[in-house]
């Protein structure tokens, strides 16, 4: 292969990458730095460069690695960076998927295999600050300051950087870290390029094919002052996902008249008038629910960008870029729900409903697991279950738009820039339910083995069958009280100027090179509307209604239903069919509107709940950059100041009020609560700042070796549920429950300490070693206090005076310490003899401790990432593994079991063939072996076993 050299001059390279100039190589790519003597002649030399771009061509994955490790190398902060191979060509077809090669960083997975969230060394999304080249995006996917990734195709995309370390200049907001996705850019190909591509894939658990269609167009004009370049791409994914999965082994019985569950020859006969036990027998603790669940879940993404940039003088550039895509979700859940110590109802005493409790029988004993007593197996003879079919829909439009302008002017340089981002979800949830009333279930449930979930055995399969495949039993649907056409909006807009001067003064030892300083102001506002409803109306009484519409839901769908998804199960032994939600929408026209309708005819509606939060931000900075007579050092200082003004608006609750709707356990009525809300809207505000220093220090020991430190202070604002002035109302352990967010949280704030050093033995060889030190300073934990008020039940108008309401209130707590580190090692084998001189590899791995599982979750304590690949000019291939250690889900909680998450890894796999020049034809592979994801409580009860299955997918790719 041809190596083409050209000469970057080390501030040029530095200076590129903070304001996202372009700069490149053809080939190999093989970057030599001069020094010049004075800033003026860098100026110069600058200028010069811009004026004569060089394109990078990249051709292969070798090609590719190397331009990201040039970035690394010669970024005057910590970073890490993935390139595409070419345009159009990322890796993987996901920007979550991209992200996961990343060294120190992590991806979570939702139950069907796809990327839902990113961490930073260990840190969770809402740590992180995305950007789409350079500027905030508004998202309403997540409530949260996540970003959803789903919403951008990855082929968009030339680069994505992530930023460690951070400077004075950086939007502040990323405590953790900085993602920058940089879409692809006429300039940066080069030369007019269009490319399009069309990808067939199958889950394993899904019958149907799935599309992928892209194109994207490059081209320059005007003698190549002007550059513009557009994409597209429609995507239609669908994919299924099994579960078995068990409550919190949290609800208790005990001995049952006449029984002796532990053995010691002692029994207790006595009874209350709801035929529970009195007396003072062995309590043991069982599984609030057992649940065995279907997803399937239907993606639909309609993306489109264009960007255009004008260059009409050497000194004045030009850019504006447009993006749309258009998300939207569908998921068909059916479950299963054994309930083994809900009890049946009977009648209606006052307030109260008398019952009669499940009988139990154990099979194999128990197991005494940190204090407490569980059983592994019981047979009870009249036990509740239900049977349901939800239909969850959502459809999100994002719409962002920037401007960006940049002016040379002697030894200064001028910038503006604006940018509008805007994204609505609407979201429509149903549920149809069959329950078992006055239905006498005999089931075997054996938890013996605690690698699995509960198995399911019917004694009377038959029985069984007839009880939940009665279409009578289905005339209900139920709403969910905060999802009936629910609307969410994410909005951002923002303007920043910054001005830019570069020092002529020189001297022997360390002088400034450039001084930069800016002013920037944005508005964010996140909006939410939840109606409040809930329906119990037959399903005649719905405007246009037909017939009940049935689809078959059997363990035949899947092996789950026994608790262990690794043997099969006889699905003759019992089969039940469900009501088809969405086929019954669809065919009656059903809407948002039409529940509405409906829940107010039931008296039993609300217009809505709504909770606002808008921050509006003010930031200036300083930042000086640095370096010594001989080049060997460089780096930066500077102060960012941010300015925050905080409007919450929102309603609080003004009655608790028992909906009469609850379940039955063994100390009788288990209630539901809802809150009565306020009708008016109540708004807070207030304003606070914070002050976030900066230094990054980079040296080169020798022309290999790179050491760098850096110390920064970084922010993130609180999680927008926890500032809500929206309280919210359930039920734990049997009483009201109500959480309550607080406005006044401090924002989060870390000191920060990196240092690193890379070794660069060859033009696309490094090793690396990175420690990192974060010291959080403020977290939010929950407050639990509990009062004495009434309580009003809907269903029969009697109140319950001095009722125990639990209140969870939100509050600053002290921080976390994360601490680690990361290393580092790629190269290509071409030392190595014959077809091996083409491979090569790349390995991260990283270490995180975490002060605070309780507070800081999800955080892993090893981390590994690893890509063996193989690439010639006609074959190129790629085996791509990654790897996640055992992380907390749920710890803490009082009553309930500590909850993790068993270590995961994901194996996947790509084969690319050229067989002429403009054509590729690629077979990938992804979640090769297929591995479910498990949940178990610390007790080492498992809690979830979930299976998303393994994709097959066939490319082909046509450039001209």
């Amino acid at each position: 292969m041809k190596n083409n050299k050209f000469k970057l001059s080390a501030l040029s390279i530095i200076i590129g990458m903070s304001v996202g100039s372009v700069y490149a190589a053809q080939g190999d790519a093989e970057v030599e730095v001069t020094k010049a003597s004075t800033a003026a002649e860098k100026k110069a030399q600058r200028i010069k460069e811009k004026e004569e771009t060089e394109v990078i061509v990249v051709t292969g994955i070798k090609d590719s690695l190397s331009r990201s490790l040039s970035r690394k190398r010669h970024a005057d902060f910590g970073m890490d960076s993935i390139s595409a191979e070419d345009i159009g060509k990322l890796p993987d077809v996901e920007i979550g998927d991209v992200l996961e090669r990343i060294a120190g960083v992590q991806v979570n997975r939702g139950d069907d295999g796809v990327v839902n969230g990113t961490n930073i060394r260990g840190l969770p999304g809402y740590f992180n600050r995305t950007l789409y080249n350079g500027r905030v995006i508004a998202t309403s996917l997540s409530t949260e300051r996540y970003f959803d990734s789903q919403i951008m195709p990855a082929a968009f995309m030339s680069s994505v950087d992530v930023h460690k370390t951070a400077m004075a200049n950086d939007i502040e907001g990323g405590l953790a870290g900085t993602i920058n996705l940089k879409s692809v850019r006429a300039f940066d190909v080069g030369k007019q390029a269009f490319r399009f591509k069309t990808t067939l894939s199958n889950p394993s658990n899904v019958s149907d094919v799935n599309t992928d269609v892209l194109a994207i167009f490059s081209n320059l004009y005007l003698d190549e002052s002007l550059g513009f370049t557009v994409g597209i791409n429609h995507l239609q994914y669908d994919t299924e996902s099994q579960k078995s999965l068990n409550g919190a082994p949290t609800k208790k019985i005990k001995e049952a008249p006449g029984k002796d569950y532990d053995g010691n020859g002692i029994t207790d006969d006595g009874v209350d008038g709801y035929g529970n036990p009195t007396g003072t027998g062995q309590e043991y603790y069982v599984p609030a629910s057992i649940n065995y669940a279907l997803d399937q879940n239907y993606r639909e993404r309609t993306a489109a960008f264009a960007n255009l940039e004008w260059r009409p003088t050497p000194d004045l550039r030009l850019f504006g870029e447009v993006l749309y895509s258009g998300y939207d979700t569908i998921n068909n859940r059916s479950q299963l729900r054994f309930k083994p110590i809900a009890n049946l109802s009977e009648g209606v005493e006052g307030a109260r409903v008398t019952h009669t409790g499940p009988q139990y029988t154990p099979l194999e004993g128990s197991e005494e697991i940190a204090s407490r007593e569980y059983l592994t197996a019981l047979h009870p003879t009249n036990m509740h279950a239900d049977l349901s079919n939800q239909y969850n829909e959502r459809e999100s439009d994002v719409v962002v738009a920037f401007f960006d302008a940049e002016w040379i002017k002697d030894q200064w340089t001028f910038k503006f820039g604006t940018n509008l981002s805007q994204s609505k979800t609407t979201q429509f949830q149903v549920e149809a339910v069959n329950t078992t009333p006055k239905k006498s279930l005999d089931v075997l449930l054996d938890g013996s083995d605690i690698d699995n979930t509960w198995a399911v055995t019917f004694t009377d399969p038959e029985t069984a069958t007839s009880i939940f495949s009665t279409p009578e039993d289905y005339t209900n649907l139920k709403i969910n009280g905060q999802q009936v056409g629910a609307e969410y909006e994410s909005n951002s807009w923002g303007v920043d100027f910054d001005a830019e001067y570069e020092f002529s003064y020189v001297n022997d030892s360390i002088f400034p090179t450039y001084v930069q300083f800016g002013l920037h102001y944005a508005e964010d506002e996140s909006l939410a509307l939840r109606p409040q409803a809930i329906l119990g109306t037959q399903i005649s009484q719905l405007p246009g209604s037909s017939d009940m519409l049935y689809r078959g839901v059997s363990p035949d769908t899947g092996n789950w239903f026994d608790g262990d998804l690794d043997r099969d199960y006889d699905s003759e032994m019992f089969s039940w069919v469900g009501p088809d939600v969405e086929s019954m929408i669809k065919t009656n026209n059903w809407t948002p509107e039409t529940f509405r309708e409906a829940a107010i005819a039931e008296n039993k509606y609300s217009p809505g709940i709504r909770d606002d939060l808008k921050e509006d931000i003010g930031a200036a900075y300083v930042r000086l950059n640095f370096e010594s007579g001989s080049g060997d050092l460089t780096g930066n200082v500077g102060l960012r100041y941010v300015h925050t003004k905080q409007f919450v608006t929102g309603q609080k609750v003004k009655q608790v009020v028992d909906l009469g709707e609850g379940d039955f356990n063994e100390e009788g009525y288990n209630p539901k609560y809802a809150g009565v809300f306020y009708e008016g809207l109540v708004t807070e505000e207030r304003n606070y700042y914070n002050y976030l220093p900066s230094l990054n220090l980079r040296y080169m020991a020798t022309d290999d070796l790179v050491l760098r430190a850096a110390w920064s202070s970084t922010m993130t604002r609180p999680l927008r549920q926890d500032l809500k002035l929206l309280d919210t109302v359930g039920t734990v352990d049997g009483h009201a429950k109500v959480t309550t967010p607080s406005p006044d949280l401090s924002a989060f704030i870390s000191e920060n300490v990196d240092l690193s050093a890379e070794w660069y033995f060859d033009e696309a060889s490094a090793l690396t070693l990175a420690l990192f030190y974060k010291d959080i300073q403020t977290l939010t934990q929950t407050l639990v206090r509990y009062e004495q008020e009434d309580i009003y039940h809907e269903d029969t108008g009697l109140v319950d005076e001095d009722v125990t309401v639990a209140y969870h209130e939100k509050s600053d707590s002290t921080g976390s310490i994360l601490q680690g580190a990361t290393v580092g090692f790629e190269t290509p084998f071409e030392y190595l003899p014959s077809f091996l001189k083409d491979t090569g590899m790349k390995v991260n791995y990283t270490y995180i401790d975490n002060s605070r599982p309780d507070l800081m979750k999800n955080v892993s304590k090893d981390n590994l990432s690893a890509t063996l690949y193989y690439d010639t000019a006609k074959f190129d291939a790629r085996l791509s593994y990654a790897y996640r250690g055992e992380r907390s889900r749920n710890i803490g909680i009082p009553n309930v079991p500590d909850l993790w998450i068993r270590p995961s890894s994901t194996l996947n796999a790509s084969f690319s063939y050229k067989p002429v020049k403009y054509l590729n034809i690629n077979l990938g592979i992804s979640n090769i072996t297929d591995q479910p994801n498990r949940e178990y409580y610390l007790n080492g009860m498992t809690k979830l076993i979930s299976d998303s299955g393994r994709t097959v997918s066939l490319s082909l790719t046509g450039r001209l």
